[in-house]
């Protein structure tokens, strides 16, 4: 099959609003100058959620996980006495912190999690009624907390303070989709500036936002391969993208969504269908390592090693090469962090349990 846009594939998709800029860089593939570029991996399990520890912690549904300085990893849980757990490099426990309830320092359910380079522990509550965000040393003391926009769904700390925020627009008009903002917000979380207007279908995504060091990441539905880069004051500056094969979805899943989406309609008493995509979406993840090298997650799958192939491109944004990894997605989880010079993610073992690990990526 010949390389086409995955606009014209899956036209369904609904486009994105976003904010133009003229005279932006638009790295295509033909410009790359050294194609064939692949690190060599090196991986080594930290946490494997299978184990006796984390049995005995009784903790389960992980939604966030980060790194500080040190390499001590924290993890925020739906169901666990506590809301963020902390083990020391090496993988062994050390602490748990943030009791659930509502008062001050509290919170019902810990959603989004992140560290920030001051290695203090930020975290949101994603419960409706409190929709805060608090903040706790390293250690697990209590710090601050403060109101979050209304309807946040994620937000990320940026290294000149302010924050990348998204949140839901609200009043949604269909039951197969949903839209976000993502926007700049000051230290009082005051809006700065809003980066764009997400629509993301209720199936396969491919909508990822991320900060990292002075860029911001941020793709939608309705793009295709187009990843845009944008600087800590909302200015556009390039746009990452490539040509590539669609990958068509397989028929089992497409029946699964044909369900799910006649489930939908009922529920809404609509008299319209709902097309079922044939093919998957360009990526559905993506991640930037320390040196700013851009990793994207496609749909391909190496059948070996039953891992995701990943496009590399540089801190530039050409095109560089591919490279498996096992990382394994979540919707409700950041798809990967880079901290300490190491990539951290989640990957599944033998056993189909999680495992969250550290990658050296060599060159």
């Amino acid at each position: 099959m010949r390389k086409i846009s995955i606009l014209f594939v899956i036209p369904f998709f609904l486009v994105s609003f976003g904010k133009q800029s003229v005279g932006v860089d638009t790295i295509a593939e033909n410009k790359a100058a050294a194609v064939g570029q692949v690190p060599s991996v090196e991986k080594k399990v930290i946490i494997d959620f299978a184990g006796e520890e984390i049995k005995k912690l009784g903790i389960a549904d992980i939604r966030g996980f980060d790194v500080d300085s040190a390499g001590n990893i924290y993890l925020s849980v739906f169901k666990g006495e506590r809301c963020i757990y902390k083990f020391d490099a090496e993988g062994a426990f050390v602490t748990s912190f943030i009791s659930k309830g509502r008062a001050q320092g509290e919170m019902q359910t810990a959603g989004s999690l992140n560290i920030d380079d001051r290695d203090e522990v930020l975290v949101m509550d994603s419960a409706t009624a409190n929709n805060k965000l608090v903040v706790f040393e390293a250690a697990g003391r209590f710090l601050r907390e403060a109101a979050l926009p209304a309807r946040t769904t994620r937000f990320f700390p940026l290294s000149d303070r302010n924050f990348l925020v998204s949140t839901g627009t609200g009043g949604g008009v269909s039951p197969f989709f949903y839209s976000v903002d993502v926007s700049l917000y000051d230290t009082d979380f005051k809006e700065i500036r809003n980066l764009d207007r997400l629509v993301i279908p209720n199936g396969p995504g491919a909508s990822y936002w991320m900060p990292a060091g002075d860029r911001i990441y941020l793709s939608g539905e309705g793009r295709g391969y187009e990843i845009r880069v944008y600087d800590l004051s909302g200015n556009l500056i390039r746009k990452v993208g490539r040509e590539y094969t669609p990958i068509p979805i397989p028929e089992e899943t497409r029946e699964s969504m044909k369900s799910l989406y006649a489930r939908l309609k009922e529920q809404a008493r609509l008299m319209e269908d709902h097309p079922v995509p044939q093919y998957w979406p360009p990526f559905s993840a993506f991640f930037i390592d320390p040196e700013g090298r851009l990793f994207v997650r496609t749909y391909d799958m190496d059948p070996e090693k039953k891992s995701a192939v990943h496009d590399i491109f540089d801190a530039e944004g050409f095109f560089v090469g591919s490279v498996t990894l096992d990382l394994h997605f979540s919707f409700v989880r950041p798809y990967a962090r880079s901290k300490n010079g190491k990539i951290y993610g989640v990957s599944l073992g033998e056993q189909g349990f999680e495992q969250l690990a550290a990658y050296r990526l060599e060159w």
